[in-house]
């Protein structure tokens, strides 16, 4: 005879069952929708990392490659999660669609020979067993996918913020005290990377007082590393770990799915101006003919990295520079001419005029224009790109007494003694 308490915990199973029987409806929807938001996301990491172009002194724009580095790997690997997810959901519901009209391989009924049928059945895996193996994988994916992203959120989110307040303060605050939260950060990441190693010998175990240390170590450094929400990212590793022996095909699974992952994030990189954070100090090849120097080519571009002009071949007498300033060099700029310290009533446009004029003077006196190796003058206007909105000053040059064939442009801005950049811009002049 069933008791009230056997009949309540009956209920609690058939209810987790009918839950997992019908949760690949919502696993499917939510992948889509993870697939269609991630891939959105990677236009979000592309004006990151223009952002931190503009706003960074060179000086940190490693720091800006590692958050947007780590992002497009972060992205690319839940991309790829989501992506076979849903191939092999959509694979499962098929062979389950199958399974409710042919169980399993028939002998007597097959269209092949009996030899052939029997042989043949013996080597290829049943039904039942391909379709129970596809659930726990596409299970394992979601759980895992979903801890990823909320790993990543976390440190993403405050490695930013903590690289925009540490640009906020750097003039306020001593370096040291902004380097802190930094410092012990990288502390304790070595402190529990080398107490896991040490915790996880085989000699050690065994030690109640090693394992001890070992877990509290983790459960402060988790806090840290995962945020709030440390003990859900923790449960769904624990629960990886601690079955590892149990399903290590489902964990092997999940790392070929890593390698995958790593491929897209690797592809989207290289579709970015990322690489741009590590080698903006690289001196350009001044005898090669660079595409990203000429409008016509930059068309679908979001953000100019160099000044352009207009084509590779200008017919015209006179034809326009743009120069892009960046945030971080329009402030140091600002700071060597004093700007600050001109006086400026806003209820008087001849005051704001007096200072337009003053930062239009300082942006352009760092700017050198050279035609064939002989600096030209070049009048400047402050403008906003028409196509990237990006800040700069725009100069005409005029090619009137220059000869027919190859010139070159050399365009030297100097934001500080060792913030400066050099660009070289060949050009065929051939008037119309």
């Amino acid at each position: 005879m069933e008791t009230p308490q056997s009949k309540i915990s009956q209920k609690k199973t058939n209810w987790l069952q009918r839950l997992k029987d019908e949760s690949w409806e919502a696993e499917l929807l939510v992948s889509v929708a993870s697939i269609f938001a991630i891939f959105k996301g990677f236009q979000l990491l592309d004006w990151a990392v223009d952002y931190f172009i503009d706003v960074l002194v060179p000086e940190q724009y490693f720091y800006g490659y590692m958050i947007c580095f780590l992002g497009y790997i972060a992205f690319g690997i839940l991309g790829s999660f989501f992506a076979i997810h849903f191939g092999l959901r959509a694979y499962w519901i098929g062979l389950v669609g199958l399974n409710s009209v042919f169980p399993d391989y028939s002998i007597e009924d097959s269209a092949y020979s009996k030899i052939y049928t029997e042989k043949m059945s013996e080597k290829l895996p049943r039904l039942p067993t391909t379709i129970t193996s596809l659930d726990e994988i596409c299970s394992v994916i979601f759980s895992a996918a979903f801890t990823l992203l909320l790993i990543y959120l976390y440190g993403g989110i405050i490695s930013s913020v903590y690289l925009i307040l540490f640009n906020l303060f750097k003039d306020q605050v001593p370096t040291i005290l902004l380097l802190t939260p930094a410092i012990l950060f990288g502390i304790i990441y070595l402190v529990v990377t080398l107490f896991s190693i040490i915790a996880n010998l085989k000699k050690f175990k065994k030690n109640p007082k090693i394992q001890t240390w070992y877990f509290n170590i983790m459960i402060w450094g988790s806090k840290v590393f995962y945020g709030p929400l440390y003990r859900y990212s923790l449960q769904t590793t624990m629960i990886f770990g601690s079955n590892f022996k149990k399903k290590k095909a489902l964990v092997k699974s999940v790392l070929l799915m890593l390698i995958f992952g790593l491929m897209l994030g690797t592809y989207q990189i290289f579709q970015s101006n990322v690489i741009y954070l590590l080698t903006s100090n690289a001196k350009p090849d001044t005898s090669r003919l660079y595409g990203s120097y000429y409008s016509e080519n930059t068309e679908e571009e979001d953000f100019l990295l160099a000044p352009v002009i207009p084509a590779e071949i200008i017919s015209k007498k006179v034809f326009q520079l743009f120069i892009p300033i960046l945030e971080h060099e329009t402030s140091i700029m600002g700071k060597d001419c004093e700007l600050s310290k001109i006086e400026v009533d806003r209820t008087s446009d001849k005051s704001k005029q007096k200072r337009w004029t003053a930062n239009l003077a300082c942006y352009a006196s760092n700017i050198i224009v050279s035609l064939n190796d002989e600096i030209i003058e070049v009048d400047f206007l402050k403008t906003d790109h028409s196509q990237t909105n990006q800040f700069g000053i725009a100069g005409f040059i005029n090619l009137e007494s220059v000869p027919t064939g190859i010139h070159k442009l050399k365009i030297t801005k100097t934001a500080s003694s060792n913030i400066e950049k050099e660009w070289h811009i060949p050009f065929y002049y051939a008037p119309n």
